[in-house]
């Protein structure tokens, strides 16, 4: 099995990467990608992150959290060896809102783990080419999402 490189940001805790990292590699599992890819996962303040998404969305306000393919991918594509630099692909950026997220799990009662784990899930397909910005994409990556989500949470979801 080729490595796959996480890159993450200084501030981001010990668990946080974990969490980060068996999301990665277990998307890239079940959905039999290659693991010679390479990930820049981030942990940001609300401010930076409505900032980020300002200056590339022009949506001026917070979110949980913003990813930038680096790959011209759709869904269900494979990531081929024309794809690779120095035997690796690099996949994209993730940049997560902490603070968001610890809204977003108080709100929907799940722990800040589930929460995290579900916007890295969430954002490593949007790496992968998957969108829900029409009906028909949406249905697509929910398909693809929830059974992901269900097992690396245990929570079932409807």
């Amino acid at each position: 099995m080729k490595k796959t490189t996480i890159n993450y940001s200084n501030n981001m805790s010990f668990l946080s990467r974990l969490w980060a990292k068996k999301v990665i590699l277990t998307v890239l599992k079940e959905l039999k990608q290659p693991t010679n890819i390479e990930v820049c996962v981030s942990v940001v303040n609300d401010e930076e992150i409505k900032k980020l998404n300002r200056q590339k969305r022009k949506v001026n306000k917070v979110t949980d959290v913003l990813s930038f393919p680096a790959l011209n991918m759709k869904a269900g594509d494979k990531i081929n060896d024309t794809k690779m630099l120095f035997g690796k692909s690099f996949l994209g950026d993730i940049i997560i809102c902490k603070t968001q997220i610890q809204r977003q799990a108080k709100e929907y009662g799940v722990t800040y783990k589930q929460e995290f784990i579900r916007m890295v899930l969430h954002s490593v397909l949007h790496l992968l080419g998957y969108d829900h910005i029409n009906p028909n994409d949406e249905t697509v990556m929910h398909n693809v999402e929830y059974p992901l989500y269900e097992k690396l949470t245990k929570i079932k979801l409807s």
